[in-house]
């Protein structure tokens, strides 16, 4: 993964992309999806497409895209809101905000957050298969 500049996954953008383009594009930037992105890319499964394709192509296409590099899934608006109003507070200092990390403790003491799969990046992975 990338420790670049961050840059936000826009799927128009992604398509025009070719896979071997988006793989290079994620070797450079540190890649973040939003929830919208996720919306969008399902939607495609709604929709009628060319002739020779089926919309699982597409979706597949797209997944395939995102694959080569390790995206953060950014939370979506309202699970930060909520997080908010229960008193966590948000830093908005240009990093992603990452939903679902859970803190651990190492036997040897070290403590740290390990984020499990957020539901929208599970989807993501299905995608890819």
């Amino acid at each position: 993964m990338s420790t670049g500049p961050i840059t936000i996954y826009d799927k128009s953008a992604l398509q025009a992309l070719s896979v071997d383009q988006a793989a290079l594009f994620g070797q450079f930037y540190r890649i973040v999806i939003t929830p919208l992105f996720y919306v969008e890319t399902m939607a495609d499964l709604e929709k009628d497409v060319g002739e020779g394709k089926t919309p699982e192509d597409v979706v597949g296409l797209i997944a395939a895209k995102t694959g080569n590099h390790a995206p953060d899934a950014n939370g979506h608006h309202s699970r930060l809101v909520i997080s908010e109003l229960r008193g966590v507070e948000i830093t908005l200092d240009g990093r992603p905000l990452v939903v679902g990390g859970r803190p651990v403790k190492s036997a040897d003491g070290t403590q740290g957050i390990v984020f499990d799969g957020a539901p929208e990046a599970e989807a993501l992975h299905r995608w890819q298969r």
